[in-house]
């Protein structure tokens, strides 16, 4: 699949008692909803929907729910990274392509950070 492994997920709310990652497939639909630890910032998805199930290729956003006590209280993005296998022209624009064959304008594009 040519989802990305790693997530820097929203930092810690002191006021949430629970927290969901919510995967959403590029129609936008929710293919799984996975509870993860109401501490910490980074986050490695195997992949794999809650039910043990491999995810089909595809690109997949997330987003992390925060709750208190079963009440929402905010719903924030996740900034997913990924190796840059090359960069291409397409149509006049610059293109960067992503590990696993998916491909991203370079201005949709927050940091870049070392490989190693």
């Amino acid at each position: 699949a040519s989802f990305n492994k790693q997530r820097d997920i929203p930092p810690d709310r002191t006021d949430a008692d629970q927290r969901i990652l919510v995967v959403r497939d590029e129609t936008g639909g929710i293919v799984t909803r996975e509870n993860i630890a109401a501490s910490g910032t980074d986050l490695s998805w195997d992949g794999n929907f809650a039910n043990g199930v491999e995810a089909p290729h595809g690109t997949y956003t997330f987003s992390v729910e925060s709750f208190n006590n079963v009440t929402l209280l905010a719903t924030e993005s996740v900034q997913a990274y990924n190796r840059v296998r090359e960069a291409v022209i397409e149509d006049g624009e610059t293109m960067l392509i992503l590990k696993g064959g998916s491909s991203v304008a370079p201005g949709d594009v927050a940091a870049l950070r070392s490989p190693d």
